[in-house]
Parts: structure tokens; sequence; C-alpha cells
């Protein structure tokens, strides 16, 4: 079980994209651009955010902190209880454009072609329901229906989701995975309340 990321000296060069043509960002991609961490870690049981003005490397920071990307120098551990980890814990990461694919919320939480409630497994349809009654994740709670009912009506039919109700939906996938690590870039910024 994950216990601690250690970044050590970390030092990454963005490339440099000479051949791309884009007058709104063609100076920023002709720029040395660098992400230079010297140390530090994150524990367990905290949560922690990463600011600072549009463009300054965080997502790329975060793809060195899951392993979408090497770093030229300096190296990123995870750690258990009884050391260094041989494995990248299973980690999560939400993009910030990431979207719902699939016809309805069921087959993209689940992964597969779902067209009928009947088609989920029961341990499947305790953890939605988990979720669903106990972190909020509720799309229309004024609806007094069955559980199975609700569900029927809510997930297995296509809606026209808002984007609130679109990271809620990304977001509860990436719980469902129960992860040890998850990475939320931008990922809660069209939520309400």
């Amino acid at each position: 079980i994950l216990k601690k990321i250690l970044v050590q000296n970390i030092y990454y060069k963005i490339p440099k994209f000479d051949f791309f043509k884009d007058d709104l960002i063609e100076s920023d991609r002709k720029t040395n651009f660098i992400i230079k961490v010297e140390q530090f870690s994150l524990e367990k049981g905290k949560s922690y955010i990463l600011t600072s003005k549009s463009g300054a490397g965080k997502s790329v920071f975060l793809d060195l902190l899951a392993g979408l990307r090497k770093p030229q120098k300096g190296k990123v551990s995870y750690f258990s209880e009884s050391g260094i980890l041989s494995r990248k814990p299973k980690l999560r990461y939400v993009y910030q454009n990431e979207e719902v694919l699939g016809k309805n919320i069921l087959s993209y939480l689940l992964g597969r072609q779902i067209k009928s409630l009947s088609q989920v497994l029961p341990n499947e349809l305790e953890l939605i329901e988990d979720l669903r009654l106990n972190l909020g994740i509720d799309f229309f709670p004024n609806i007094k229906k069955s559980s199975t009912q609700y569900l029927q009506n809510t997930f297995a039919n296509q809606f026209p989701y808002s984007g609130g109700q679109k990271q809620r939906i990304i977001l509860w996938s990436a719980l469902i995975e129960k992860p040890e690590l998850i990475f939320l870039d931008e990922s809660l910024s069209a939520l309400d309340d």
C-alpha cells in the first residue's frame, strides 16, 4: 500500500516545437520551458494543491509524478510501509478535458456497453449505490423512486449532462477503480457546491 511519494532533483525540459505554427502559442513553444524541483514528498492521507499561472507546467508536473513522462534527471519514487515499491502504485489521473465516453453513465463507469441495468453485476450495483448515497453524487435527488428504478432511469439511459454532472461522473469512475492515488488536474472546475 502506498505511503509516500518522494521527488528528488527532478529536471524536465519541455520539448520545443519549432515546426509547429500557431500564432497564439508559438512564442511559448519556442522558449526553454523547464520544470526543476529539488526535493519534496507527498504523504498518504493528505491532500495537496498545486497552483500557479496558466501554462506554467502544472499538468506536465502531474504527468511526471504519475510516471506518464520521464524526467531527464532525478526521479520519482513510491514508498510503502516496508520501503520502496518495485511497482508503480495503482493510480488514476483525471485530466482537465476528460470526457464521458459511451452511450450512458454505466457504460462509461464499467468500461463496457450497458443497455439495461440487468447487465450490471450485483457487486457493481452495490458499489454504484454506495457511491451515490455516500458521496452525494446524485443527479436527480428529488426523484422519489426505488433504488433500482432510479438507477435504471438515471444511469442506463442517455441524458444531456451538464459540465458539473460530467465531472461528477468522471470522478465517480476514478473512485470505482479504488486507486491508491488520484491525480486531479482541474477536475473540479465545473462543480457547484
